[in-house]
């Protein structure tokens, strides 16, 4: 039988997606055993915490000259040491029943703890799946929110590249326009995976993925998949442009419909969000059990949860999706930072929604009956999995008010990020940044740098060349001027971050 335009449209992307996922083995020397460090098919959630957190308070010294500086910098705004009360968080409703949320020692011996209202993430932290990485910034550092968002979606502190890292890893492991390997949940395509030959999909609701918009939407569907379709088959040496945009038009037809279709026809992804009379809605419970629905009471529900949610059915959906990004704004604390503990409640919700999300990679799901043989995933997806943060900047050791309600911070340098997956090695990777270096009394030295930070999930996670990652030209990561910035830091080679074996 021969195949349609469509089949063989779709068959090409099958096998270019395949391609691509298949992992880039590695030797080990004198035993003739190849391996791969992460799955084929190894899943990122890139969590953005837009404003630029306080990650001193986010992870904050509980002991020695560093809680000492600490106390001094924030007499109004600090979280408690072993020992003192946790009155204000009791009182505010966090579950403060663990007492202070110790997470060790940095490579400096000085203890830390996290944040009193995020006793969720702590949990997970106990159970070794979660890693935190002190001082992730960069060189040549800038203060703007604009400039320094550029920075970590082009690893790139001093160029004017506007490619995406991750956009350069899409292109580097050959995936095609037909593919949609990318999800944002939001209004907009992060420039994190962007520009690239793949295509991506951004959106706030599943609804909000219907092409061609209004009435007769099938056979407007059907119009345009021909049209895209005769367009994809133009001569690729003449017009490559057409061919790109006829191929790119006749995958994202068919995948919009993979994970939404308007009327009373159901897409394999919405499938999952559906109610009990069959109609979907952003704010649905999954049609299983989750520790992601605001049903079960397990975790306190937020809009990120919401968004965790949708990511989570578009990975069970299995429609080739594996590298997402979500977002949660408001951190731009520079004043009222503790008013009503706000920041606190800011972190209490980015750790009700990993505990939430990871809990649910972790568990076996049964789904209804009906959904047999639609190829969903229902078995434990953890090994598969790591979610990692990231803001643009950290903000200055020092409270900027002496008045406890007034008071917040100023834009800064660098701060604290989570890794969580099962693959992780748990604890304090490194050394928290000094507060009494001498030549910052207000800001917090790089220990990390990004490249190093996020090079680290290419090479240990996605199993990119080090070769590739580099920095230099025409690699994914760029160089910076040595001998450096105001304060000498550089970056002249990849080092990976032990976060990952």
């Amino acid at each position: 039988m021969a195949l349609t335009r469509r089949q063989f449209l779709k068959n090409t992307a099958t096998l270019a997606a395949g391609a691509a996922a298949a992992p880039a083995m590695k030797w080990l020397p004198g035993t003739g055993v190849a391996y791969a460090s992460g799955p084929s098919d190894a899943i990122v959630v890139f969590l953005e915490l837009y404003g630029g957190n306080d990650g001193l308070n986010m992870v904050y010294p509980l002991d020695g000259n560093q809680r000492l500086k600490y106390e001094e910098y924030r007499p109004t705004m600090r979280a408690p040491k072993v020992g003192d009360s946790l009155s204000d968080w009791t009182t505010a409703g966090f579950d403060t029943s663990d007492g202070v949320l110790a997470i060790g020692a940095d490579s400096n011996l000085d203890h830390y703890a996290l944040n009193p209202a995020m006793k969720s993430l702590h949990d997970v932290y106990n159970d070794g799946n979660l890693a935190i990485v002190p001082g992730v910034h960069y060189p040549f550092t800038d203060y703007s929110h604009f400039r320094s968002e550029v920075i970590y979606y082009t690893g790139d502190p001093v160029g004017t590249a506007g490619l995406g890292w991750m956009g350069k890893y899409f292109n580097l492991m050959n995936f095609q326009p037909t593919d949609v390997p990318a999800v944002m949940i939001g209004d907009d395509y992060n420039p994190l995976f962007t520009p690239t030959n793949t295509s991506l999909f951004a959106f706030n609701s599943l609804s909000e993925l219907r092409f061609p918009a209004g009435s007769h939407s099938s056979q407007r569907s059907a119009t345009f998949t021909s049209m895209y379709g005769d367009s994809a088959l133009s001569d690729p040496n003449a017009f490559p442009e057409l061919v790109n945009i006829g191929n790119t038009g006749v995958a994202a037809v068919d995948t919009f419909h993979e994970y939404y279709q308007p009327g009373s026809a159901t897409g394999k992804v919405e499938k999952l969000l559906i109610d009990s009379d069959g109609n979907y809605a952003s704010y649905n419970d999954l049609v299983w059990a989750s520790p992601l629905n605001p049903s079960t009471g397990q975790f306190a529900q937020n809009y990120l949860t919401d968004d965790l949610r949708h990511v989570a059915a578009v990975i069970r959906s299995n429609v080739g999706a594996r590298f997402f990004h979500v977002a949660m704004g408001g951190f731009d604390t520079h004043s009222n930072q503790e008013q009503d503990l706000y920041h606190s409640n800011l972190l209490f919700n980015v750790s009700e929604a990993i505990a939430a999300f990871w809990r649910e990679m972790q568990s076996t799901v049964t789904l209804p009956a009906g959904y047999a043989g639609d190829g969903y995933l229902t078995g434990d997806l953890s090994s598969k999995v790591l979610i990692l943060t990231l803001s643009e900047f950290g903000r200055t050791n020092k409270q900027n008010s002496s008045d406890k309600s007034s008071a917040g911070t100023d834009h800064g340098r660098s701060a604290p990020q989570f890794v969580v997956g099962s693959s992780v090695i748990g604890g304090i990777h490194g050394q928290y940044p000094s507060l009494q270096d001498p030549d910052l009394d207000d800001d917090l030295r790089m220990s990390h740098d990004i490249r190093d930070y996020f090079g680290t999930v290419l090479d240990k996670w996605l199993n990119v060349a080090v070769s590739d990652i580099g920095p230099g030209p025409g690699k994914l990561f760029s160089t910076t001027p040595a001998p450096g910035d105001d304060l000498g830091e550089t970056y002249l080679s990849y080092t990976p971050v032990g976060f990952l074996p």
